[in-house]
C-alpha cells in the first residue's frame, strides 16, 4: 500500500495528518488499530502467581504486561519490560519491528489512557441504541492525543483513575 498515493493523500489532508510523515503515519496506524498489536491480557493482570488468572500462560496470545505499569509507575511482580521474554515473544510473532519496540511502552500508555479517558467521558446511552456508527467503532482505539513520534515522549491525557 502506498500512504502517499493521490487518494490517501486526499484522506490525509481532510483530516489535518498531511504533514505527517510515513513513519509517523504508521506509528499513528498501529496505535489507531486494534488488529495491529497483542492486547494486553487482562488475565494475567488479576489473581495470583505467575500468570494471574490467565490459563492459557506461556502459550498466550495476549500480552503479558503490567496495565498499573502502562498508566504510570508500579513496583507489583508482573511484568514491566516489553523485553521479558513473555511480551518479546509476543510482539515479535506479531511482527512488531525493533523500531517500534523503542516506543512500545508509549504506544501502549497511550491506549490505555485513552482508552480509560473514553469510558470517564462517554455518558450511559449518549449515542442511544439506534445510532448510525460503523461496524466496528466499538473495536477501534481512539487515534487522538498521539504525537506520532516527533521526538518527543508521546503525549499524555489526563487520567482519571475511576
Amino acid at each position: 500500500h502506498d500512504l502517499l498515493s493521490g487518494q490517501n493523500l486526499l484522506v490525509l489532508t481532510a483530516n489535518g495528518l498531511n504533514t505527517l510523515d510515513v513513519r509517523e503515519l504508521c506509528i499513528l496506524l498501529v496505535q489507531s488499530d486494534n488488529s495491529l498489536l497483542p492486547a494486553v491480557c487482562h488475565s494475567y493482570n488479576n489473581g495470583t502467581g505467575p500468570y494471574g488468572r490467565c490459563q492459557e500462560a506461556e502459550n498466550c496470545k495476549r500480552l503479558h504486561i503490567c496495565e498499573k505499569y502502562l498508566r504510570g509507575p508500579c513496583d507489583c511482580t508482573r511484568a514491566h519490560d516489553f523485553y521479558e521474554p513473555h511480551p518479546l515473544k509476543t510482539l515479535q510473532d506479531r511482527g512488531i519491528t525493533p523500531e517500534l519496540m523503542a516506543i512500545i511502552k508509549d504506544l501502549y500508555s497511550n491506549i490505555e489512557v485513552l482508552r480509560h479517558l473514553s469510558k470517564a467521558t462517554s455518558a450511559p446511552n449518549a449515542a442511544g441504541p439506534n445510532a448510525r456508527r460503523g461496524p466496528n467503532s466499538q473495536n477501534r482505539r481512539p487515534s487522538t492525543g498521539f504525537n506520532a513520534g516527533r521526538g518527543q515522549e508521546a503525549q499524555r491525557l489526563p487520567y482519571n483513575n475511576t
